[in-house]
This record gives C-alpha cells, sequence and structure tokens, in this order.
C-alpha cells in the first residue's frame, strides 16, 4: 500500500466497534457510566472537531451481531438504525488488502485491522477502547509499520480523570 495514495482532506476519525458497544452499554444513571459517555459523545461521537465519524462495514456487523444477542435483533436493528444516521459506513476494496497486510504483521482481531485499514488510507485518528490485545508493544508497531494515529480510549482514566 502507498502511503502517497492517502487523502488528507477529511476531517473525521474512524472508530471501532469497541466504541460503539461501549457507548451503546453505558447506563446514563450510573455516575461513572455517565462520566465516560460524556467523554465519548464530547470527545470522539459528537466531537465538534470532526465533520466526520468513519465505520467500516464490518464494525457495522460485528455491532449488530452483539447487540442481539445482548437485546435481540429487533431493538439491536433499532439501535443500529438510530446510530447509523450519524456515521458514514465505507465499503473500500482497498481497504481489505490493507486489513489483511495489518492482520498479518499484528495479531489483533480482523475487525480491528479494517478500522486501522480505513485510518491509514484516509490519514485519520482511529480510536479504540483499551483491549488487552492492544498491548504498549503492539500499538507502537501498529504506528510505526502503518502509520496510523492510533488513539486508545482507558475507561477507568478517564472516570478518574472527570471526578
Amino acid at each position: 500500500m502507498n502511503n502517497s495514495s492517502r487523502n488528507t482532506q477529511i476531517n473525521g476519525i474512524v472508530v471501532d466497534t469497541s466504541i460503539l458497544v461501549e457507548y451503546m452499554s453505558l447506563d446514563p444513571e450510573d455516575e461513572n457510566d455517565l462520566k465516560l459517555l460524556s467523554f465519548l459523545k464530547s470527545n470522539i461521537l459528537e466531537s465538534k472537531e470532526y465533520q466526520a465519524v468513519y465505520i467500516t462495514s464490518l464494525t457495522l456487523t460485528e455491532l449488530l451481531y452483539i447487540l442481539c444477542r445482548k437485546y435481540g435483533w429487533k431493538i439491536a436493528k433499532k439501535y443500529i438504525d438510530d446510530l447509523t444516521e450519524n456515521l458514514i459506513i465505507l465499503r473500500l476494496p482497498a481497504s481489505e488488502e490493507l486489513a489483511a497486510h495489518i492482520k498479518c504483521k499484528i495479531p489483533i482481531a480482523l475487525a480491528d485491522c479494517y478500522s486501522m485499514a480505513v485510518s491509514a488510507l484516509f490519514s485519520l485518528p482511529v480510536y479504540f477502547m483499551k483491549e488487552r490485545e492492544l498491548t504498549k508493544e503492539i500499538q507502537k508497531k501498529i504506528e510505526k509499520e502503518f502509520s496510523i494515529d492510533l488513539h486508545i480510549i482507558d475507561k477507568k482514566v478517564i472516570t478518574r480523570k472527570m471526578q
């Protein structure tokens, strides 16, 4: 993949499934959840800094099946329909090759690789919730080998900072 083909005109971000699952699972009645909900809304999902929030079609599929298992098909479908009104869903053949390259080099979930591929192709930051598999070492490798602007949101740090 050639970095010179990147489009730097887009003012947006890419979000991984983990961000959306966390967002949709938060209880606004819980004080710590409310802090994280506020952070995710103001800094990522409804940030005035970005014009667009992108997800991959694989992220959409993953989110739908996770919510279906938790709430059933009808409720999951309604959540997705409401949520996707504010998101841009990307289906890019170029992301498939890059996602496969990332997966070949980095031991992480395939859906994560797709989010990172879109991030790399469009020179956009990509956001993930803190995950066990995204160790500091792996984060550095991803950033170095694929020039990805990777942001990890740690729920514990956010709720502590907002106290």
